[in-house]
């Protein structure tokens, strides 16, 4: 899949030679969106849990942004929420919580949160019902403000709908107006919010 986005911005679905970069692009948007590399003791240890599980269960569901021929961002996510969560559990996180223990050292309080997740039981998680699947987007700063993230997203909605998926959800933080807003323009809308976290969904299959 390619789509031009300006003369230098390519869509293109993922390839594992792009792991590394897309390892790169997590960390450096593991703050919140801006760069996480001073917030965590293992510069690994972010997209050990929110990028690398899903390129290597759903690789057909990762679009990469390529910027003059080197990725730059990229969305991924999982079809079916429930069946990924399992697999997390029985085959990904295992393996996962023994290189970082839950007793390990934290850089910031930011990392302990993300190791407190990583403890907990994924399979007990709740999600709507309705919107089946899930997804992740970070983009670095060279791609934003491009239509990148448009482009992205519709690529991967496009990706649901060929897979007959009612719905997708994604969680935000409750203090970044901006994204909500740009999520908001792209059909989502908020379905539940607390003190941390907005979940907004988009349906698929009308």
């Amino acid at each position: 899949m390619n789509n031009n986005q300006d003369k230098s911005v390519v869509i293109k679905s993922f390839h594992p030679v792009d792991i590394p970069y897309l390892m790169d692009a997590c960390l450096k948007t593991g703050n919140k969106g801006g760069d996480g590399t001073h917030l965590y003791s293992d510069p690994w240890f972010v997209g050990q849990q929110y990028m690398l599980p899903y390129v290597i269960h759903s690789p057909q569901l990762c679009l990469v942004a390529h910027l003059d021929h080197q990725p730059q961002g990229y969305i991924l996510g999982a079809s079916d929420t429930k069946s990924f969560y399992h697999w997390m559990e029985e085959q990904w996180l295992p393996p996962l919580r023994l290189l970082y223990p839950l007793n390990g050292q934290c850089k910031s309080e930011m990392e302990k949160s993300f190791l407190e997740y990583l403890h907990e039981d994924h399979k007990a998680f709740e999600f709507p019902q309705d919107y089946p699947a899930h997804l992740h987007i970070n983009l670095l700063p060279s791609c934003q403000g491009k239509g990148v993230g448009k482009k992205l997203m519709e690529g991967f909605c496009q990706l649901l709908a060929q897979a007959n998926v009612a719905g997708v959800y994604l969680q935000v933080g409750a203090d970044n107006s901006r994204a909500v807003g740009f999520y908001q323009k792209l059909d989502f809308h908020i379905l539940k919010e607390s003190d941390d976290t907005i979940l907004m969904v988009r349906k698929i299959i009308q």
